[in-house]
């Protein structure tokens, strides 16, 4: 009976793995389990320090436009910039209450864990420019108050620090987190671009500047008189027209209709064309009622804007739409933007170019169609910020309007 044959040589038996497998797992995956943990620690004080930012620039916008109180519109008014700076300082640190980080209320102003301040950036387009708080001693309403600060912070102190679970093992007790946001009302406006498409609330009519007692610098000067030139007062926080005075004088502008008499001296509303608006039926009264638009500024390189000179030449007329009435209605209580002109030398002319030379804002707060074929538009001086204004150095301080945006 053969055997089986044999090399001689042994082969070894495979020693046993799991051991050493099981002994890796044990050490490898505590630190991977931690070193995740962490990770998503990081993640976590990440996403606080964004949201405490985006609350923060919310915060100093909100304020920073209600620092143009329209209160200073009141020509017999003492203007109390320090009153209105604080009531922005409490506004923007309310307006931090509101907001939430990790399902809590991360605000309280008693706390004091929202601090807002308020001074004045001399250029606020330059970063370098430094922010001058005001000291409480100066005179203040001799400085321009054009921007509002606001920090804010979670940590332990204030009682709403980000929860971290691991990290106290490794000595680390809290992340301390802090933002800073600074908003700019900046009132050297030259013009609008609209923004993202959006439109730009500039009404397509134009108002005579100057130089007429029917003229738009003439009537916001004057002296408020109730039954006169101030027969109604507006809620700025709900756009609401009521009767009564409110002691801001109302600018009251007449322009002939296209069927009715020709303008005459006291006449200085007129229309301005932009884009297919002049061939457009209902255009005009569309761009009124929306705003407009950048294809309406396509032939003015998208923007509405005043050149080195403070001029800017538009095509127009001396008459009025019948169907602006209509919208003029629709839109009592809501901010729009006036141009302002010079005196047309040729009233006798429909068509005109008008040379327009500044902006002011203001809210229709009456308009008729009144007898000999007049439209009659009654308008309230109003302050408006927006984010689509234009900038320059050495523009003139706009009293209405301004460009409001983040500066730090």
């Amino acid at each position: 009976m053969s055997r089986p044959e044999h090399s001689g040589r042994f082969s070894p038996r495979p020693r046993p793995r799991r051991g050493v497998l099981a002994l890796g797992l044990v050490i490898v995956l505590p630190v991977l389990m931690i070193t995740m943990g962490l990770v998503l620690e990081l993640a976590l004080i990440g996403y606080v320090r964004e949201q405490l930012q985006s609350a923060a620039d919310a915060a100093a916008l909100a304020g920073a436009a209600e620092l143009l109180d329209e209160d200073r519109l009141k020509p017999d008014a003492t203007p109390n910039i320090e009153d209105d700076a604080q009531a922005a300082q409490r506004f923007a640190a309310l307006f931090c209450n509101y907001n939430l980080g990790l399902g809590q209320p991360w605000i309280t102003f008693s706390d004091k864990p929202c601090l807002v301040g308020f001074g004045h950036v001399a250029n606020p387009t330059d970063r370098s420019s430094p922010f001058e708080s005001w000291d409480g001693v100066s005179d203040i309403n001799q400085i321009d108050i054009n921007t509002l600060q606001v920090y804010v912070e979670r940590s332990r102190r204030f009682g709403n620090q980000v929860p971290l679970r691991l990290a106290p093992f490794f000595g680390v007790v809290e992340a301390r987190i802090g933002v800073q946001a600074a908003a700019t009302v900046d009132r050297r406006v030259y013009g609008f671009r609209p923004k993202n498409g959006a439109p730009i609330f500039v009404a397509p009519l134009t108002i005579t500047q100057s130089g007429l007692p029917q003229a738009w610098l003439e009537q916001a000067n004057a002296a408020a008189v109730a039954g006169a030139n101030d027969n109604f007062t507006v809620d700025p926080s709900t756009d609401t027209v009521t009767p009564g005075p409110d002691g801001i004088p109302e600018i009251r502008v007449t322009a002939p209709l296209p069927n009715g008499d020709p303008p005459d001296a006291t006449d200085t509303l007129g229309t301005l064309l932009f884009g297919f608006s002049g061939s457009d039926p209902g255009g005009i009264a569309n761009q009124l009622r929306v705003g407009l638009e950048p294809i309406d500024l396509y032939e003015l390189d998208g923007q509405l804007a005043l050149d080195e000179n403070n001029l800017l030449q538009l095509n127009g007329r001396t008459d009025v739409d019948a169907d602006v009435v209509v919208v003029l209605q629709e839109i009592i209580g809501k901010k729009r933007i006036w141009p302002l002109s010079s005196i047309r030398p040729d009233l006798g002319q429909t068509g005109v170019v008008y040379d327009v030379t500044d902006f002011a804002a203001g809210r229709v707060v009456d308009a008729s169609n009144g007898p000999a074929g007049k439209l009659t538009v009654v308008i309230q001086p109003a302050t408006m910020p927006t984010t689509t204004a234009l900038v320059r150095d050495g523009q003139p301080l706009n009293p209405y309007l301004a460009k409001l945006y983040l500066t730090r």
